[in-house]
């Protein structure tokens, strides 16, 4: 009860965190009898487009309200009011229609999975010239490595990799294959980064076709306490503002608009589109209460 109250006074002394904005909640047609769930948060004037993916096995529970059930403590997530604060048309990706349930497998590695993050980035595109960028953690860095390797045509126009250099499986040997900016951030204090600076740097150096592969380390205290879970310093608990700051500045030298070859507007897409009073409050919530 004192952490909600706590919440909703920092909700009325915080007016730009969580501001009336357009949510839309989109069912995208993907692959034969499945469909992708989103929820895109739109602000007044958008930069670029930032597509999330979280980490894990475990689907969001976007519903079609724009609440989220679960993956409020993932750090993408929970941070996503303040890259819309920061200028960005955000875009959180649930799991597709048929892996709702059960485990994922290899699913972040498939054929399917960057399918799935075409349909997404097509559905985007469609409404807006913006550039678009896509950022994952944990697993959901995997994601975004399939998408920059196996989209040559129709794929992001940079990549964000916001908690430390993923591991590569089986796209070790095709780095080479990223033509778009990538940039890695690391916690230089994370007891639980599996990569120092040396490994990240040879991560880097094999997206050689890459027109600008960088890190950033953001410093900050190191704790030996739960420290691989989403909210310690491993998530940049307390430090999320700074953090994203920090990577929307080296992202925005990039954001030239682009000119896309239009689709039609597919027919099959449902939309719940409204305009919110403020971000998923479950977000909100969690973010203001570490203001």
């Amino acid at each position: 009860m004192k952490t909600l109250l706590i919440a909703l006074l920092l909700l009325a002394a915080i007016p730009a965190l969580c501001a009336p904005r357009q949510i839309v909640v989109a069912d995208v047609p993907s692959r034969p009898g499945v469909t992708q769930r989103i929820l895109v948060a739109t602000p007044e004037r958008a930069l670029a487009t930032v597509v999330l993916f979280a980490g894990g096995e475990r689907p969001l529970g976007i519903q079609r309200d724009g609440s989220v059930v679960w993956g409020g403590p993932s750090l993408l997530v929970r941070s996503a009011p303040l890259f819309v604060d920061a200028g960005f048309r955000v875009a959180i990706v649930d799991l597709p229609s048929d892996k709702q349930t059960g485990a994922l497998g290899d699913y972040r590695e498939s054929l399917e999975h960057a399918a799935d993050i075409a349909a997404v980035i097509a559905y985007l595109r469609r409404s807006s010239h913006l550039p678009l960028w896509l950022a994952g953690v944990g697993s959901g860095a995997v994601s975004v490595l399939n998408a920059a390797v196996g989209l040559q045509q129709g794929g992001p126009d940079g990549i964000v990799f916001p908690a430390g250099a993923p591991e590569a499986g089986p796209f070790a040997a095709r780095l080479n294959e990223v033509r778009v900016p990538a940039l890695v951030v690391r916690k230089a204090s994370d007891l639980c980064a599996e990569r120092d600076d040396a490994e990240t740097a040879a991560f880097l150096a094999r997206l050689e076709h890459s027109p600008r592969a960088a890190q950033l380390a953001v410093k900050g205290r190191a704790s030996p306490d739960d420290r691989c879970k989403p909210s310690p310093v491993h998530g940049y608990l307390g430090m999320e503002r700074a953090w994203i700051d920090a990577i929307a500045a080296w992202i925005k030298p990039f954001l030239k608009p682009r000119q896309y070859e239009q689709d039609q507007p597919h027919s099959n897409i449902l939309e719940t589109r409204f305009q919110a009073l403020k971000f998923p409050e479950r977000l909100c919530t969690m973010l203001l209460a570490q203001e």
